[in-house]
Protein backbone atom coordinates (compact mmCIF):
# COMPACT_ATOMS: atom_id res chain seq x y z
CA UNK A 1 0.00 0.00 0.00
CA UNK A 2 1.72 3.52 -1.06
CA UNK A 3 0.85 5.25 1.63
CA UNK A 4 2.07 8.03 0.86
CA UNK A 5 -0.74 8.46 -1.50
CA UNK A 6 -2.84 9.34 1.72
CA UNK A 7 -0.73 11.86 2.94
CA UNK A 8 -0.84 13.76 -0.21
CA UNK A 9 -4.25 14.15 -0.94
CA UNK A 10 -5.11 14.51 3.11
CA UNK A 11 -3.21 17.87 2.09
CA UNK A 12 -5.92 19.12 0.05
CA UNK A 13 -7.20 20.16 3.66
CA UNK A 14 -4.61 23.03 4.02
CA UNK A 15 -7.29 24.94 2.02
CA UNK A 16 -8.43 26.48 5.51
CA UNK A 17 -10.67 24.14 6.97
CA UNK A 18 -8.48 23.38 9.96
CA UNK A 19 -8.87 20.89 12.12
CA UNK A 20 -12.02 20.28 13.41
CA UNK A 21 -14.54 18.90 15.23
CA UNK A 22 -16.42 16.23 13.73
CA UNK A 23 -17.34 17.25 10.45
CA UNK A 24 -13.99 19.28 9.79
CA UNK A 25 -12.03 16.06 10.71
CA UNK A 26 -14.88 14.06 8.26
CA UNK A 27 -14.06 16.90 5.57
CA UNK A 28 -10.43 15.67 5.02
CA UNK A 29 -11.46 12.03 4.99
CA UNK A 30 -13.60 12.52 2.43
CA UNK A 31 -11.58 14.53 0.39
CA UNK A 32 -8.85 12.05 0.45
CA UNK A 33 -11.28 9.12 -0.23
CA UNK A 34 -12.16 10.87 -3.58
CA UNK A 35 -8.89 11.66 -4.62
CA UNK A 36 -6.77 8.68 -4.25
CA UNK A 37 -6.46 5.63 -6.77
CA UNK A 38 -8.43 2.61 -6.85
CA UNK A 39 -5.69 0.49 -5.29
CA UNK A 40 -4.94 2.72 -2.02
CA UNK A 41 -8.72 2.64 -1.58
CA UNK A 42 -9.09 -1.42 -1.88
CA UNK A 43 -6.00 -1.79 0.53
CA UNK A 44 -7.17 1.07 2.71
CA UNK A 45 -10.68 -1.04 3.24
CA UNK A 46 -9.09 -4.31 3.68
CA UNK A 47 -7.70 -2.41 6.52
CA UNK A 48 -10.22 -0.88 7.88
CA UNK A 49 -12.29 -3.25 7.11
CA UNK A 50 -14.52 -1.34 4.68
CA UNK A 51 -14.69 1.71 7.29
CA UNK A 52 -14.50 4.90 4.76
CA UNK A 53 -11.72 7.59 5.56
CA UNK A 54 -14.26 9.95 6.59
CA UNK A 55 -16.12 7.87 8.86
CA UNK A 56 -12.81 6.65 10.90
CA UNK A 57 -11.36 10.86 10.75
CA UNK A 58 -12.92 10.85 14.66
CA UNK A 59 -11.40 7.84 16.11
CA UNK A 60 -8.38 10.09 17.50
CA UNK A 61 -10.78 12.29 19.25
CA UNK A 62 -12.86 9.75 20.51
CA UNK A 63 -10.82 7.97 22.49
CA UNK A 64 -10.00 10.68 24.33
CA UNK A 65 -12.14 9.82 27.12
CA UNK A 66 -10.75 6.26 27.24
CA UNK A 67 -7.96 6.41 30.04
CA UNK A 68 -6.27 3.45 28.21
CA UNK A 69 -5.40 6.11 25.32
CA UNK A 70 -4.21 8.94 27.20
CA UNK A 71 -0.63 8.17 26.27
CA UNK A 72 -1.92 9.82 22.86
CA UNK A 73 -3.32 13.03 23.59
CA UNK A 74 -0.48 15.23 23.35
CA UNK A 75 0.22 13.56 19.72
CA UNK A 76 -2.67 15.87 18.47
CA UNK A 77 -0.63 19.09 18.80
CA UNK A 78 2.59 20.98 18.86
CA UNK A 79 3.38 23.56 21.46
CA UNK A 80 6.02 26.13 20.00
CA UNK A 81 6.69 29.57 20.54
CA UNK A 82 5.46 31.41 17.12
CA UNK A 83 9.31 33.55 16.82
CA UNK A 84 10.86 30.04 16.11
CA UNK A 85 10.83 27.12 14.02
CA UNK A 86 9.81 23.90 14.76
CA UNK A 87 13.53 22.37 14.57
CA UNK A 88 14.59 24.81 16.35
CA UNK A 89 12.61 23.54 19.76
CA UNK A 90 13.88 20.50 21.78
CA UNK A 91 11.32 18.13 21.21
CA UNK A 92 8.44 16.96 24.09
CA UNK A 93 9.62 13.81 25.71
CA UNK A 94 5.61 13.16 25.26
CA UNK A 95 5.88 13.11 21.67
CA UNK A 96 4.03 15.73 19.60
CA UNK A 97 1.87 15.78 16.00
CA UNK A 98 4.91 15.69 13.60
CA UNK A 99 6.23 12.68 16.48
CA UNK A 100 2.87 10.88 15.54
CA UNK A 101 2.50 11.28 12.13
CA UNK A 102 5.98 9.71 11.18
CA UNK A 103 5.09 7.12 13.89
CA UNK A 104 1.68 5.97 12.18
CA UNK A 105 3.90 5.74 8.60
CA UNK A 106 6.26 3.80 10.17
CA UNK A 107 3.39 1.46 11.32
CA UNK A 108 1.79 1.36 7.62
CA UNK A 109 4.93 0.75 5.96
CA UNK A 110 6.43 -2.20 8.14
CA UNK A 111 5.82 -5.14 6.65
CA UNK A 112 5.92 -6.55 9.92
CA UNK A 113 2.94 -4.60 11.41
CA UNK A 114 -0.09 -6.62 11.90
CA UNK A 115 -3.70 -5.17 10.54
CA UNK A 116 -4.86 -4.35 13.53
CA UNK A 117 -1.62 -2.10 14.30
CA UNK A 118 -2.16 -0.71 10.88
CA UNK A 119 -5.50 0.12 11.11
CA UNK A 120 -5.06 2.00 14.42
CA UNK A 121 -2.66 4.32 13.23
CA UNK A 122 -4.55 4.44 10.23
CA UNK A 123 -7.20 5.76 11.98
CA UNK A 124 -4.44 7.99 13.63
CA UNK A 125 -3.02 9.48 10.45
CA UNK A 126 -6.21 10.68 8.93
CA UNK A 127 -7.06 12.59 11.97
CA UNK A 128 -3.82 14.45 12.65
CA UNK A 129 -3.08 15.06 9.07
CA UNK A 130 -6.01 17.47 9.99
CA UNK A 131 -4.88 18.53 13.00
CA UNK A 132 -1.67 19.69 11.39
CA UNK A 133 -3.82 22.44 9.08
CA UNK A 134 -5.48 23.71 12.26
CA UNK A 135 -3.08 26.79 13.33
CA UNK A 136 -4.46 26.45 17.02
CA UNK A 137 -2.77 23.09 17.40
CA UNK A 138 0.88 24.77 16.30
CA UNK A 139 0.38 27.04 19.25
CA UNK A 140 1.61 28.23 22.83
CA UNK A 141 1.60 26.08 26.02
CA UNK A 142 0.50 29.63 27.86
CA UNK A 143 -2.82 29.93 26.02
CA UNK A 144 -2.83 25.87 25.57
CA UNK A 145 -3.86 26.47 21.85
CA UNK A 146 -6.36 29.06 22.52
CA UNK A 147 -8.50 27.25 24.76
CA UNK A 148 -7.37 30.06 27.10
CA UNK A 149 -8.41 33.01 24.81
CA UNK A 150 -12.20 33.41 25.52
CA UNK A 151 -14.19 34.69 23.15
CA UNK A 152 -18.13 35.48 22.23
CA UNK A 153 -19.54 33.86 19.47
CA UNK A 154 -23.02 35.09 18.57
CA UNK A 155 -23.67 36.08 22.00
CA UNK A 156 -22.39 32.69 23.70
CA UNK A 157 -19.27 32.20 25.77
CA UNK A 158 -16.53 29.75 24.10
CA UNK A 159 -13.09 29.68 23.23
CA UNK A 160 -11.39 30.78 20.28
CA UNK A 161 -9.88 26.90 19.47
CA UNK A 162 -13.22 25.99 19.57
CA UNK A 163 -14.54 28.27 17.00
CA UNK A 164 -11.88 27.85 14.80
CA UNK A 165 -12.94 23.89 15.75
CA UNK A 166 -16.32 23.52 14.86
CA UNK A 167 -18.13 26.71 15.32
CA UNK A 168 -17.47 28.59 12.41
CA UNK A 169 -17.58 25.38 9.80
CA UNK A 170 -20.75 24.47 11.77
CA UNK A 171 -22.35 27.66 10.73
CA UNK A 172 -22.21 27.33 7.56
CA UNK A 173 -24.97 23.98 8.21
CA UNK A 174 -23.51 21.91 5.38
CA UNK A 175 -22.62 18.29 5.58
CA UNK A 176 -19.45 17.09 5.32
CA UNK A 177 -19.82 15.71 1.81
CA UNK A 178 -21.34 19.09 0.52
CA UNK A 179 -18.55 21.16 2.09
CA UNK A 180 -15.90 18.58 0.70
CA UNK A 181 -17.33 19.05 -2.66
CA UNK A 182 -17.36 22.54 -2.41
CA UNK A 183 -14.06 23.14 -1.44
CA UNK A 184 -13.06 21.06 -4.26
CA UNK A 185 -14.87 23.16 -6.62
CA UNK A 186 -13.03 26.19 -5.24
CA UNK A 187 -9.22 24.94 -4.96
CA UNK A 188 -7.19 22.61 -7.06
CA UNK A 189 -4.61 19.64 -5.61
CA UNK A 190 -1.46 20.96 -5.80
CA UNK A 191 -0.01 17.98 -4.02
CA UNK A 192 1.77 15.50 -6.60
CA UNK A 193 4.84 14.37 -4.41
CA UNK A 194 5.08 13.55 -0.48
CA UNK A 195 8.37 13.81 1.12
CA UNK A 196 9.03 13.29 4.86
CA UNK A 197 11.10 17.23 4.95
CA UNK A 198 7.10 18.44 3.89
CA UNK A 199 5.77 18.12 7.03
CA UNK A 200 8.20 20.52 8.72
CA UNK A 201 7.43 23.15 6.05
CA UNK A 202 3.92 22.76 6.63
CA UNK A 203 4.16 23.21 10.59
CA UNK A 204 6.75 26.49 9.85
CA UNK A 205 4.59 27.57 7.34
CA UNK A 206 2.14 29.24 10.49
CA UNK A 207 5.26 31.38 10.64
CA UNK A 208 6.07 32.38 7.53
CA UNK A 209 4.61 35.66 7.85
CA UNK A 210 5.52 38.44 10.26
CA UNK A 211 2.30 39.22 13.27
CA UNK A 212 2.24 42.79 11.85
CA UNK A 213 1.57 41.36 7.98
CA UNK A 214 -0.86 39.02 8.68
CA UNK A 215 -3.99 40.91 7.39
CA UNK A 216 -2.52 40.31 3.72
CA UNK A 217 -4.06 36.61 3.61
CA UNK A 218 -7.33 38.41 3.76
CA UNK A 219 -8.56 37.83 0.27
CA UNK A 220 -6.81 35.02 -0.67
CA UNK A 221 -9.43 32.88 -0.83
CA UNK A 222 -12.83 33.04 -0.48
CA UNK A 223 -13.11 36.06 1.90
CA UNK A 224 -12.06 38.31 -0.82
CA UNK A 225 -14.40 41.69 0.59
CA UNK A 226 -14.42 44.77 -0.43
CA UNK A 227 -16.42 47.54 0.81
CA UNK A 228 -17.02 50.87 -1.40
CA UNK A 229 -18.11 54.55 0.01
CA UNK A 230 -20.55 54.49 0.80
CA UNK A 231 -22.45 51.65 0.77
CA UNK A 232 -21.36 48.93 -1.24
CA UNK A 233 -19.98 45.94 -0.94
CA UNK A 234 -18.60 43.52 -3.56
CA UNK A 235 -17.68 39.47 -2.68
CA UNK A 236 -15.99 37.33 -4.67
CA UNK A 237 -15.51 33.57 -4.27
CA UNK A 238 -17.10 30.23 -4.65
CA UNK A 239 -16.94 30.82 -8.42
CA UNK A 240 -19.59 33.53 -8.43
CA UNK A 241 -19.57 37.47 -7.12
CA UNK A 242 -22.17 39.15 -4.72
CA UNK A 243 -22.76 42.34 -4.80
CA UNK A 244 -24.59 44.25 -1.76
CA UNK A 245 -25.89 47.20 -1.56
CA UNK A 246 -27.39 49.01 1.56
CA UNK A 247 -30.11 51.29 2.17
CA UNK A 248 -30.20 52.64 6.11
CA UNK A 249 -33.29 52.76 7.52
CA UNK A 250 -34.33 55.78 10.13
CA UNK A 251 -32.87 53.64 12.85
CA UNK A 252 -29.35 52.08 12.67
CA UNK A 253 -30.98 48.58 13.58
CA UNK A 254 -33.26 49.10 10.50
CA UNK A 255 -32.11 49.32 6.62
CA UNK A 256 -32.67 47.40 3.11
CA UNK A 257 -29.96 45.19 1.64
CA UNK A 258 -30.52 44.26 -1.89
CA UNK A 259 -27.75 41.50 -3.15
CA UNK A 260 -26.84 41.31 -7.25
CA UNK A 261 -24.85 38.16 -8.18
CA UNK A 262 -22.74 37.85 -11.16
CA UNK A 263 -21.13 34.88 -12.74
CA UNK A 264 -17.91 34.68 -14.36
CA UNK A 265 -20.14 32.92 -16.82
CA UNK A 266 -23.70 31.52 -18.30
CA UNK A 267 -24.62 28.51 -16.97
CA UNK A 268 -23.95 25.42 -19.36
CA UNK A 269 -27.22 23.21 -18.02
CA UNK A 270 -29.32 22.80 -15.22
CA UNK A 271 -26.31 20.94 -12.95
CA UNK A 272 -24.19 24.55 -13.83
CA UNK A 273 -27.50 26.57 -12.42
CA UNK A 274 -28.47 24.07 -9.49
CA UNK A 275 -24.57 24.83 -8.49
CA UNK A 276 -25.30 28.93 -8.83
CA UNK A 277 -28.06 28.75 -6.98
CA UNK A 278 -26.09 26.54 -4.02
CA UNK A 279 -23.57 29.21 -4.02
CA UNK A 280 -25.97 32.55 -3.70
CA UNK A 281 -27.95 30.68 -1.27
CA UNK A 282 -24.91 30.02 0.43
CA UNK A 283 -24.01 33.58 0.47
CA UNK A 284 -26.75 35.11 1.26
CA UNK A 285 -27.40 32.98 4.24
CA UNK A 286 -23.64 34.37 5.19
CA UNK A 287 -25.32 37.74 5.32
CA UNK A 288 -28.38 36.96 7.41
CA UNK A 289 -27.34 34.71 9.44
CA UNK A 290 -23.82 35.71 10.45
CA UNK A 291 -23.10 39.26 9.13
CA UNK A 292 -26.40 41.07 10.19
CA UNK A 293 -26.84 38.28 13.10
CA UNK A 294 -23.75 39.64 14.92
CA UNK A 295 -24.36 43.50 13.71
CA UNK A 296 -27.57 43.44 15.61
CA UNK A 297 -25.91 41.75 18.71
CA UNK A 298 -23.82 44.68 18.32
CA UNK A 299 -26.11 47.33 18.00
CA UNK A 300 -28.39 45.57 21.09
CA UNK A 301 -25.12 46.15 23.20
CA UNK A 302 -24.97 50.06 22.22
CA UNK A 303 -28.64 50.63 22.89
CA UNK A 304 -28.51 49.01 26.14
CA UNK A 305 -26.02 52.03 26.81
CA UNK A 306 -23.34 49.40 28.23
CA UNK A 307 -21.26 50.99 26.51
CA UNK A 308 -20.76 54.57 24.58
CA UNK A 309 -19.08 52.96 21.13
CA UNK A 310 -17.47 49.66 20.02
CA UNK A 311 -14.76 48.84 17.34
CA UNK A 312 -15.21 46.52 14.69
CA UNK A 313 -13.86 45.17 11.67
CA UNK A 314 -10.20 45.86 12.67
CA UNK A 315 -8.82 42.76 10.85
CA UNK A 316 -10.81 43.18 7.88
CA UNK A 317 -8.88 45.33 5.27
CA UNK A 318 -12.25 46.21 3.59
CA UNK A 319 -13.47 47.52 6.81
CA UNK A 320 -10.31 49.66 7.28
CA UNK A 321 -10.53 51.21 3.64
CA UNK A 322 -14.61 51.77 4.19
CA UNK A 323 -13.48 53.93 7.85
CA UNK A 324 -10.05 55.54 6.29
CA UNK A 325 -12.36 57.13 3.44
CA UNK A 326 -14.89 58.46 5.99
CA UNK A 327 -11.94 59.95 7.48
CA UNK A 328 -10.66 61.06 4.32
CA UNK A 329 -14.27 62.75 4.06
CA UNK A 330 -14.68 64.20 7.39
CA UNK A 331 -11.08 65.71 8.30
CA UNK A 332 -9.83 68.57 6.54
CA UNK A 333 -6.18 67.46 7.34
CA UNK A 334 -6.02 64.48 4.97
CA UNK A 335 -5.57 65.48 1.87
CA UNK A 336 -5.41 62.38 -0.31
CA UNK A 337 -8.02 59.34 -0.33
CA UNK A 338 -6.98 55.94 0.89
CA UNK A 339 -5.66 53.70 -1.73
CA UNK A 340 -6.81 49.79 -1.29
Amino acid sequence: MNIFHVIIFLFVNSLNVNSWGPTGHRVVGEIAEQNISEKTREEISKILDGQTLAYVSTFADEIKSDDRYDIYYPWHYINFDLDKDYMDTPPSDNGDLYIAINKCIDVLKDASSDKESKAFHLKLLVHFVGDLHQPLHLGQEIDRGANRIYVKWFGSNTNLHSVWDSKMIDSYKMSYSEMAYTLQKIYKNKSNHFKREDLVNWIDEIHDLPKNEWWKKEGAGVDFVRTLFPNISISLGLGIGQIAQILPGNTPDKNTTILHYVAPETPKNEEDKAELDHFMNFLRDVVNDEDYALGLEIQRGLDSNSKENVIFGKNERGNQYFHKYVDFFIDENIKKPPIL
